[in-house]
């Protein structure tokens, strides 16, 4: 996962090309999806997208957690919670450069609720039902 350590830290490696970036997307608007994104989730193992995707999970859980606070009391949660997001792979500067209004909390959730669904495992194809006993006649 060297080009793509984590859902939170997507920004600066696999979205470059429109810097969007779950905790900066308040800085820049995006059109969609980062191109070539899709290819480099392909690329991945399924570990390595099951770690993604349970760090999409929890920006998804913080994003939610920190929007139902108060404005004036965001900034104080996340810098309470930074160190336990840098141990999840979040880059302290990241959290500390992030704005927590409505606006920028929306998107970033936004964004990772796209990424998690994008480095969701594929449903496996249903198994067609066998066929039962034909009916008789009688």
């Amino acid at each position: 996962m060297s080009d793509y350590e984590n859902a939170m830290t997507a920004g600066p490696r696999t979205a470059a090309a429109n810097q969007v970036n779950a905790f900066r997307a308040g800085r820049a608007e995006a059109a969609g999806p980062t191109p070539g994104l899709a290819g480099r989730i392909a690329a991945l193992t399924p570990d390595q997208k099951a770690h993604a995707a349970r760090q999409a999970e929890i920006l998804v859980a913080v994003g939610q957690s920190v929007a139902g606070r108060s404005y004036a009391e965001r900034r104080a949660i996340l810098a309470h919670m930074t160190p336990h997001l840098a141990g999840r792979g979040v880059e302290p500067q990241a959290v500390a450069a992030f704005d927590p209004t409505d606006a920028n909390l929306a998107s970033a959730v936004g964004h990772a609720v796209i990424l998690r669904g994008m480095l969701a495992p594929s449903p496996a194809p249903a198994e067609p039902t066998p066929p039962g006993p034909e009916p008789t006649a009688g």
